[in-house]
């Protein structure tokens, strides 16, 4: 029984070994691609590989190839570039290659573990050197460092202009100066974008064929390169500005934050777009497909109309994407307004603009009533187009939000309809929203707004204002305070 046990043990032992050992999870993706010329000494691939990450090493058959990890604990995984397992081992393993391509050289910490903590990449080889001859275009990067310690995270990425596939990324990983690989590229169009690293000051890079420059820069830009061929000015990137405003006339395109499509946001930042259809009668949808702000210290704001003064949408911070927007504002536009604190940058935002030609729905209004025990909301249009069914949410605090129902809509209609909905899960103050869903998926937030469970017929009303202060008449359109004589206030949507 001692022996069964035993022999159980190390087999356990082996298998689970062998299943940590083989790591491919995927966090950070590719960073650096080599072809190692094969002299037998140990060639750079990168100093700052992280764990969750691989780079793509280019490879001869019948050579012998080493992979090894500066941290000997390390898994040391290689694949073909479809996720095949070709070897693996602790800190270093070795393989023969049985085909000419690419494979590609993981490294993750124990138990497959990931994080972004610099450990060196390296590879050995003995056999043939891989072939090097370029019959197109022989494209090179020279990246430069004035301070000498690299490019501290910033990276090059170049990109075929017809294709839109990337020819190549990488960086300069320490020193003053290094060269990418040569990659061979046919005559066209390409765009070179460099990011801004920690220290955007200290990079310079040149983009040469034979030797001969064809483009140049330094961080943070976006920078066309034609080779050989006539290349078509780029459309300026539409941005929200870091101070004071300015505005677009668009129906199609992407709309960034003020690092532009390949940079941070910059800090101290507070400034504000106005998007307007450039289609009369249309209305501006924004659709938010990335969105990373420092939570909880940098915001973004959407308004519904031309200005901040406009009805608020929304106020986002975090990583959570804000969603899609529709105005209903009279002139179709929508203002999108960032603010940042005085240190830290992210990524920021990106968000795709369209126009629709019809409102899917033209809101009359909506509120709700406390009826005993339970609120009834209560909700108007005027007239839908392809709309599918409306969403009521509440909240206890108007931060976290559950669901209350679900209404299906009258679809199409130009004379609109009445719908309401009661909710028995309320307390002294319940706050809701309700959510216009078209059959297409495109949805549409209203402003929130409360009902109070106390005796409110019993209060009485001292005026009511909008969201600027002012003191308005109750039939203002739009999102109103209504302030009681007991000091309490309710907001409420004509």
């Amino acid at each position: 029984m001692k022996n069964f046990l035993f022999m159980l043990t190390i087999l356990l032992t082996f298998f689970t070994t062998k299943t940590l050992s083989q790591c491919t999870n995927n966090v950070y993706g590719l960073y650096y691609s080599l072809t190692p010329t094969c002299t037998g000494s140990w060639e750079t691939v990168t100093t700052c590989g992280w764990r969750g990450e691989y780079s793509n090493i280019n490879v001869v058959l019948g050579n012998q190839y080493s992979f090894q990890s500066s941290v000997s604990s390390d898994v040391v995984t290689i694949t073909t570039t479809g996720g095949v397992v070709l070897s693996w081992g602790n800190g270093t393993t070795t393989w023969t290659a049985t085909f000419s391509g690419t494979v590609r050289f993981w490294t993750h910490g124990a138990n497959c573990s990931t994080g972004t903590g610099c450990r060196t990449r390296s590879v050995m080889c003995s056999g043939t050197p891989p072939p090097t001859p370029c019959l197109d275009n022989p494209l090179m990067i020279n990246m430069y460092d004035s301070w000498g310690d690299g490019w501290n995270g910033a990276t090059y990425t170049i990109t075929d202009d017809n294709t839109g596939s990337v020819v190549g990324t990488g960086t300069l990983s320490n020193g003053t100066s290094g060269t990418s690989p040569i990659y061979c590229v046919t005559d066209g169009c390409y765009t070179i974008v460099v990011t801004s690293g920690s220290y955007p000051s200290e990079i310079t890079w040149t983009a040469t064929i034979n030797g001969v420059v064809y483009a140049n820069g330094g961080a943070g830009t976006s920078t066309q390169l034609p080779i050989n061929s006539f290349c078509t000015p780029p459309t300026p990137e539409m941005i929200v500005p870091s101070s004071m405003n300015n505005s677009y006339s668009v129906c199609q395109g992407i709309l960034y934050d003020n690092g532009g499509s390949s940079g941070n946001y910059s800090v101290s930042s507070d400034g504000y777009t106005t998007l307007y259809p450039a289609n009369v009668g249309s209305q501006l949808l924004l659709d938010f497909t990335y969105f990373n702000l420092e939570n909880n210290w940098d915001f973004l704001y959407v308004y519904d109309g031309p200005n901040p003064s406009s009805p608020l949408l929304g106020v986002f911070t975090g990583n959570v994407l804000p969603g899609t927007f529709i105005s209903s504002s009279a002139d179709g536009s929508l203002t999108v307004r960032l603010v940042s604190d005085f240190s830290i940058q992210y990524p920021g935002f990106e968000a795709q603009i369209n126009c629709l030609s019809a409102l899917p729905v033209e809101m009359v209004s909506y509120n709700g009533v406390n009826i005993g025990d339970f609120n009834r909301i209560e909700w108007e249009t005027a007239s839908e187009y392809n709309s599918d069914y409306f969403l009521v949410k509440r909240s206890y605090d108007g931060i976290d939000w559950d669901y209350v129902g679900k209404v299906s809509s009258i679809g199409n209609s130009d004379v609109g309809k009445k719908y309401s909905l009661d909710d028995y899960r309320i307390i002294s103050t319940t706050y809701y929203k309700i959510i216009q869903y078209d059959v297409n998926g495109v949805y549409k937030e209203y402003p929130s707004f409360s009902v109070s469970k106390s005796n409110e017929q019993n209060k009485e009303v001292v005026k009511y204002i909008d969201l600027s202060g002012r003191e308005v008449p109750s039939t203002t359109r739009g999102l109103i305070m209504v302030i009681y004589s007991d000091g309490t206030t309710k907001r409420i949507f004509n």
